[in-house]
């Protein structure tokens, strides 16, 4: 079981490398979610824990979820930002 410092470790990791992939600053994404661009800083950072409704809203837009954002990717180089690649992968290997 992961404990709190160990998931926002993951959800800061995962928010840099997701504004990356979309090129996005902090700012836009503050304005896409409609969150305060000091709280998405702070997510960034790994300095505040987002609630469940502002985590889903963060992963809304940036399309992709939750579990993206929550997620130790470390180990897993072939899992995807963008939700409906993910889904396209899981229907062809099943």
């Amino acid at each position: 079981m992961k404990d709190a410092a160990e998931i926002l470790a993951n959800i800061s990791t995962n928010l840099r490398r997701a504004l990356e992939q979309r090129n996005l600053s902090q700012r836009k994404l503050a304005i896409l979610c409609g969150e305060n661009h000091v709280m998405i800083s702070q997510m960034v950072r790994g300095e505040n824990m987002p609630g469940v409704v502002r985590l889903a809203n963060v992963a809304a837009a940036l399309e992709t979820t939750v579990d993206y954002l929550i997620a130790d990717h470390a180990e897993d180089i072939s899992y995807s930002l963008d939700r409906r690649k993910r889904g396209k992968s899981l229907a062809s290997a099943g």
